[in-house]
Formats: C-alpha cells, sequence, structure tokens
C-alpha cells in the first residue's frame, strides 16, 4: 500500500486633553468666537516668523517619530526646559508651560501615525483632499490675511482651513507643540498640548536593532527578511552565520535562508551583526535567533496508524493536508494527479495535526497489511508520499 499526502493548494498614549490657558492663545479667537475680527493685520516681520517656527518645529517632530528615537536630551532641572538632541542631527527645544497656541500635533491611528490639528485641546487628524496626512508628508503651515492658520502638505498649493485664528494682531500668538518635557531613565516623555504623550528612546551616538529576534522557518531554501533599524551607522558587519544557512544584508533588511537540507547540526542558530558607529568608531551588536521546524511530518507504524504533525510556525499561507491511500501495485504519480483532479478534487483539507488510520483512507486495506516503509518523498510542492508495501 501507499500513502499519499497532499497540501492543498515610539509609544503613544491617547488620553483626554486640557484647555490650553486663554491668555496663552486659545484657537478660534482665543475661544472667543463670536467676537469680530479687527481689520488690522499682523505685521509680515512677525507672520514670518510664526511660519518659520513652525517649519523648524514640524521638520524636528517629523525626524523624531521617523526615527523612533532620540540621541540624547537634557532638561533643566530649574525652570523643567529641555533641549532635545535628534538622530539627525537637528535639536528639539521644549519650554515648560509656554505661553502659546497649539496647531498641529501627532496622532496615532490604527497603529500608524499621522499629523493632526490641534484645537482647544483636542487633537483630529489632518485631512487633505479626504485623505489621512501620514507622519512621513510634511505639512506647511502659514497666515492668512485674515489670521487664520492654514495648512497644506509636501509644498502643495491647497490650503486647508484650520478654524485656529491668532487674535494677537500686535505681537502674534508663538505656537506650541509640547507642554512639557519629563525624564524616565534612558527615555524621554513629551506631553502635546491634548495632553496626549510620545515616549522616546535616548539612544546615545547611534543605534542598530531588529524588527524580529527570533525567526521560525518551515521550509527548506526558504528566505524570510528582517527589517533592519539603523541611525549614524558607517557599516554593518554579519559576524556569525550558522552552518549552511545563507544571510545577507540588503539595503535595511537582513534576509535569511533555511538551509537546502537539514540536519540536527544546522537545524539553527544564532545571526549576529555588528555595527560601527560614525562617531568615535563606537561599536554594538545585534543578534536573530533562527530556527528549522518542518512544515509538516507524516508518520505510520507497522500497523495502519498514521500520525501527522503540524508546526505551531506554518506560514500564512499555508493550505493544509490531503490523505488518500493506495496500494503499491495501483501507485504512480500519474494516479494522484488524476485522483486529485477528479474523485479528489472537492476533498476538504485539514489544517490541523491529527491522527488516522489507513483503513479510513484506503478502500483495499487489510488488517493483516504491514507497513514496510516509512519514507517521506516529494512529489512536487504540493504532495508528500509514503510509501507502503501489502503483505499477505
Amino acid at each position: 500500500m501507499l500513502i499519499c499526502l497532499s497540501i492543498a493548494g515610539p509609544a503613544f498614549v491617547s488620553c483626554g486633553g486640557n484647555e490650553i490657558p486663554e491668555n496663552g492663545g486659545n484657537e478660534n479667537n482665543g475661544g472667543n468666537e463670536d467676537k469680530p475680527l479687527v481689520e488690522e493685520k499682523l505685521d509680515p516681520a512677525v507672520v514670518s516668523a510664526l511660519e518659520k517656527s513652525v517649519e523648524t518645529n514640524v521638520e524636528a517632530i517629523q525626524s523624531m517619530i521617523m526615527a523612533g528615537c532620540v540621541s540624547s536630551y537634557e532638561i533643566n532641572i530649574s525652570n523643567g526646559n529641555a533641549t532635545i538632541n535628534l538622530m539627525d542631527g537637528k535639536k528639539l527645544d521644549v519650554e515648560k508651560n509656554a505661553k502659546g497656541m497649539s496647531l498641529l500635533s501627532v496622532v496615532i491611528k490604527d497603529g500608524e501615525y499621522f499629523w493632526g490639528i490641534c484645537k482647544s485641546g483636542k487633537s483630529s487628524v489632518l485631512k487633505v483632499n479626504g485623505q489621512d496626512v501620514t507622519i512621513s508628508k510634511t505639512p506647511t503651515a502659514k497666515l492668512s490675511d485674515k489670521a487664520e492658520w492654514l495648512v497644506s502638505v509636501e509644498g502643495s498649493s491647497d490650503w486647508v482651513s484650520t478654524g485656529i485664528t491668532d487674535t494677537d494682531l500686535k505681537n502674534g500668538t508663538p505656537i506650541i507643540f509640547f507642554t512639557k518635557a519629563e525624564a524616565e531613565g534612558d527615555n524621554i516623555t513629551l506631553t502635546q498640548p491634548d495632553a496626549s504623550v510620545i515616549k522616546l528612546q535616548a539612544v546615545g551616538d547611534g543605534m542598530v536593532s531588529v524588527a524580529e529576534r527570533s525567526v521560525w522557518f518551515t521550509r527548506l531554501n526558504q528566505t524570510r527578511k528582517v527589517a533592519l533599524t539603523t541611525y549614524n551607522v558607517k557599516s554593518l558587519t554579519i559576524t556569525n552565520i550558522p552552518d549552511d544557512w545563507g544571510v545577507e544584508i540588503i539595503e535595511n533588511e537582513l534576509c535569511i535562508t533555511s538551509p537546502a537540507e537539514v540536519t540536527e547540526i544546522n537545524r539553527g542558530g544564532m545571526i549576529e551583526i555588528q555595527a560601527e558607529f560614525n562617531k568615535d568608531g563606537k561599536t554594538a551588536v545585534v543578534s536573530v535567533d533562527v530556527e528549522y521546524d518542518e512544515e509538516l511530518v507524516l508518520e505510520a507504524d507497522a500497523y495502519g496508524a498514521i500520525k501527522v504533525t503540524v508546526s505551531e510556525h506554518v506560514e500564512a499561507d499555508y493550505a493544509g493536508y490531503i490523505l488518500k491511500a493506495w496500494s503499491a501495485a495501483d501507485f504512480s504519480i500519474d494516479a494522484v494527479v488524476e485522483w486529485l483532479n477528479g474523485e479528489g478534487r472537492n476533498t476538504q483539507p485539514y489544517k490541523e495535526s491529527g491522527d488516522y488510520e489507513v483503513a479510513e483512507i484506503a478502500d483495499k486495506f487489510r488488517k493483516d497489511y504491514r507497513i514496510v516503509k516509512g519514507e517521506i518523498a516529494s512529489v512536487s510542492a504540493a504532495i508528500y508520499c509514503l510509501f507502503r508495501e501489502d503483505i499477505i
């Protein structure tokens, strides 16, 4: 008899916001929407300074959020003001309880980061042409002739109304992005005007990290990619590779390939990558553990008991398996293909590990038949066979 096994085809915490003090520049005419605007206009020099300040802060915040960390920070103990050194060399200054008004903020939505409009202590995602503006896109802000802040994205000529108006037409109201900065070990926590916080790690001269520290493989010659995050890194060197595994760095990804043949010796191991930083030549090492666990294992004893074990690490495209048995005399690859395209076409695959009896899947199997060969041979990418022979 023959049994054929076929395989069927930086953290944000959202919280309620406190309104910005009225003398600190509430939006919408300081909360007095019914008051008519004064006809006088802001001094062009003041407007230019305000717009430049927004531009500088937007660039710094964008750099900081996309990096997911900062280089270092200093917080003045006496007044709570902070200077944050970013990975790209920019600096971000935070004045504790600064007087001013809010405009732009960072909002997290479904695990992604977006720009938001912060008005009256509450943020909503910035939309342009009905699309949420991700943190990777750069917003530009300007004051209109009526002292209302308008926003465009990526240099577009389409300006979006924010509903936020500056009522101090003499001096202009500073735009604030953070109300305070606090140290927590190696981390710095920044509070936005809507009371949400951004928490980032200070990593010093540079950083290298991997998206996954442990990677499982269930197929031979299978390649998987692990994202690498690097800042201020001069070079990356692979310093350790397990026997018979393939490893290379392509752009910002670590490409790992499992062996063509797996033994107890080369089933897994540790990959190590050394990073040399641009500053002072300091180095750091990150590692990734790799392990092979066969996608599907088929076992049978001499009396017709079959055991199928499915790895808990199977890929997302794993579709299951089908069991079918033939006598050795009737078996051929053509017979398998004919059955799969005919009688077996609508067979529902099993997805989980299971225990079966040959008698359940072989019409001609008798209890006095015995299994004399239990080798698994790959017929195609989708079929595995357990060879059997009848003994009367």
